[in-house]
Protein backbone atom coordinates (compact mmCIF):
# COMPACT_ATOMS: atom_id res chain seq x y z
CA UNK A 1 0.00 0.00 0.00
CA UNK A 2 2.97 2.28 1.24
CA UNK A 3 4.18 1.90 -2.79
CA UNK A 4 1.44 2.29 -4.34
CA UNK A 5 0.58 5.10 -2.39
CA UNK A 6 3.67 6.67 -2.79
CA UNK A 7 3.87 6.17 -6.87
CA UNK A 8 0.15 7.21 -7.60
CA UNK A 9 1.22 10.77 -5.58
CA UNK A 10 4.54 10.76 -7.67
CA UNK A 11 2.29 10.56 -10.98
CA UNK A 12 -0.43 12.80 -9.75
CA UNK A 13 1.52 15.45 -8.59
CA UNK A 14 4.71 15.42 -10.60
CA UNK A 15 3.55 18.00 -13.30
CA UNK A 16 2.98 21.28 -11.88
CA UNK A 17 0.76 24.03 -12.40
CA UNK A 18 -2.01 22.22 -15.32
CA UNK A 19 -5.26 22.58 -16.49
CA UNK A 20 -8.12 20.81 -14.63
CA UNK A 21 -8.38 18.01 -17.09
CA UNK A 22 -4.77 17.23 -17.18
CA UNK A 23 -5.32 17.20 -13.38
CA UNK A 24 -7.99 14.69 -13.23
CA UNK A 25 -6.43 12.40 -15.96
CA UNK A 26 -3.44 12.44 -13.77
CA UNK A 27 -5.03 11.43 -10.69
CA UNK A 28 -7.21 8.60 -12.23
CA UNK A 29 -3.99 7.27 -13.80
CA UNK A 30 -2.64 7.52 -10.33
CA UNK A 31 -5.22 5.53 -8.88
CA UNK A 32 -5.34 3.06 -11.29
CA UNK A 33 -1.70 2.13 -11.36
CA UNK A 34 -1.78 2.19 -7.52
CA UNK A 35 -4.98 -0.49 -8.12
CA UNK A 36 -3.05 -2.12 -10.26
CA UNK A 37 0.02 -3.07 -7.80
CA UNK A 38 -2.48 -3.59 -4.82
CA UNK A 39 -3.90 -6.10 -7.04
CA UNK A 40 -0.74 -7.57 -8.11
CA UNK A 41 0.88 -7.76 -4.96
CA UNK A 42 -2.61 -9.56 -3.52
CA UNK A 43 -2.60 -12.03 -6.90
CA UNK A 44 0.93 -12.94 -5.86
CA UNK A 45 0.49 -13.46 -2.06
CA UNK A 46 -2.21 -15.81 -3.25
CA UNK A 47 -0.39 -18.40 -5.72
CA UNK A 48 2.90 -17.83 -5.69
CA UNK A 49 3.43 -17.09 -2.27
CA UNK A 50 1.06 -19.07 -1.04
CA UNK A 51 -0.06 -16.87 2.01
CA UNK A 52 -3.73 -17.74 4.10
CA UNK A 53 -6.42 -15.61 1.75
CA UNK A 54 -8.52 -14.40 4.78
CA UNK A 55 -5.21 -12.74 6.48
CA UNK A 56 -3.98 -11.44 3.02
CA UNK A 57 -7.50 -9.58 2.34
CA UNK A 58 -8.05 -8.55 5.70
CA UNK A 59 -4.64 -6.74 6.00
CA UNK A 60 -5.48 -4.80 2.38
CA UNK A 61 -8.92 -3.78 4.06
CA UNK A 62 -7.23 -2.44 6.89
CA UNK A 63 -4.70 -0.66 4.80
CA UNK A 64 -7.39 0.83 2.75
CA UNK A 65 -9.14 2.17 5.76
CA UNK A 66 -6.89 3.28 7.54
CA UNK A 67 -5.36 5.40 4.73
CA UNK A 68 -8.96 6.57 4.18
CA UNK A 69 -8.94 7.50 8.17
CA UNK A 70 -5.80 9.54 7.83
CA UNK A 71 -7.17 11.45 4.12
CA UNK A 72 -10.11 12.52 6.05
CA UNK A 73 -8.52 13.68 9.30
CA UNK A 74 -6.30 16.03 6.97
Amino acid sequence: MLVGGALAARLMVGGGVMPANAVMARWFAGVVLKLALVFTVLLLGLGAWRLPPLALLAGIVVALLTQLLVAARR
